[in-house]
């Protein structure tokens, strides 16, 4: 069993149609020009090539209020049309209602919120005040949520902003009632999961691959487990970016580890186990 956890899709008008959604900021940061997009029939497709059983989407971090309302409605729909094979988060709007969204995120039928991103003005003091009002209805209405988490050091790429992993600590450790995953490996806070004191607070969090390939040499995958523990790693390839035959190798290596990474810690995230 195969269960992509980091996946991205948009509505078919998002794709065909790129530029005229390029007036959100966030949005134009990351995909202006030629970067890829896809909707559902793609992912479906891909993960049928590579021997993916299903697929976890995520939403994104809009800052236009009717632009998320759209794509959510879209994900309710493909999540429902391609049952046991989709799941998805529900997309935010950062300039909307927080506890409205994600009330309407929860009666759509959603999984949980995410990947909840700061792509355009980057974690500064406002956006982590808005992470922690995020982080606190996502609790009262029990949802996940996926943060992307930047690496603090090493190159610059599109959509990279700087993390205060001091602040993410602090944000993660205080809202445990719900799973949080942390993208890109948490941009490194699972390395302190060797303090005895990090892990305890954070026995919660769970870290993804996404984009590992084009941020880590392939030793990442044995030390993780060694840091945090085979419990507490999701399998994602950050499609249409990567798929999973960028991984399939290096994960499958891992021997009895590889069950809890490709399906056993996203399913247990999503409640399916």
């Amino acid at each position: 069993m195969i269960i992509d956890g980091h996946t991205h899709i948009f509505t078919d008008d998002m794709v065909q149609n790129k530029e005229r959604y390029c007036d959100d900021r966030q949005f134009s940061l990351l995909y202006y020009g030629k970067a890829r997009i896809a909707h559902a029939e793609i992912l479906v497709d891909s993960m049928e090539h590579t021997g993916v059983d299903a697929s976890l989407v995520m939403g994104f971090t809009w800052h236009n209020e009717e632009y998320a309302r759209i794509h959510n409605n879209y994900l309710a729909t493909v999540q429902h049309t391609y049952k046991k094979k989709i799941y998805a988060f529900g997309a935010i709007a950062l300039k909307g209602d927080i506890y409205k969204q994600i009330e309407t995120i929860k009666k759509l039928g959603l999984y949980g919120i995410g990947e909840v991103a700061f792509y355009a003005d980057g974690f500064n003091e406002e956006e982590e005040l808005l992470l922690g009002q995020i982080l606190a209805v996502a609790e009262k209405f029990a949802l996940p949520v996926c943060l992307h988490v930047n690496e603090p050091v090493g190159h610059i790429y599109g959509g990279k902003y700087y993390t205060d992993i001091r602040s993410l600590f602090a944000l993660c450790s205080h809202y445990t009632k719900i799973p949080i995953i942390c993208s890109h490996w948490g941009g490194g806070l699972l390395f302190y999961e060797m303090m005895p004191e990090v892990r305890k607070s954070l026995t919660h969090v769970y870290y993804d691959t996404a984009a590992t390939p084009f941020l880590y040499e392939s030793g990442i995958y044995d030390i993780a487990v060694q840091m945090c523990g085979k419990e507490k790693i999701i399998f994602g390839s950050d499609f249409p970016l990567l798929d999973y035959s960028r991984y399939k190798q290096h994960i499958e290596a891992l021997g009895e580890s590889a069950e809890h990474i490709l399906h056993k810690n996203v399913e247990k995230v999503l409640g399916l186990s």
